[in-house]
């Protein structure tokens, strides 16, 4: 397995269109084994988050499903 340090791994920020993506689960998986340290602000979260409300609303989804 290859071993590195923190400073050696890079930090990638994660933006919404990622964070909402369908390859969202890959991304996640890299960062968790060590490949890039994954970060985002407030503002980003926020956004994500009002997307997904949106779009839950467009589909009709359960209030308590998002």
């Amino acid at each position: 397995m290859l071993s590195v340090t923190a400073t050696d791994v890079p930090r990638v920020v994660l933006d919404t269109s990622v964070l909402i993506s369908y390859e969202r689960h890959w991304l996640w998986s890299m960062a968790q084994l060590g490949f890039f340290e994954a970060v985002w602000s407030t503002f980003i979260v926020g956004e994500m988050v009002r997307i997904r409300v949106e779009s839950g609303i467009a589909r009709n989804t359960d209030r308590s499903v998002y």
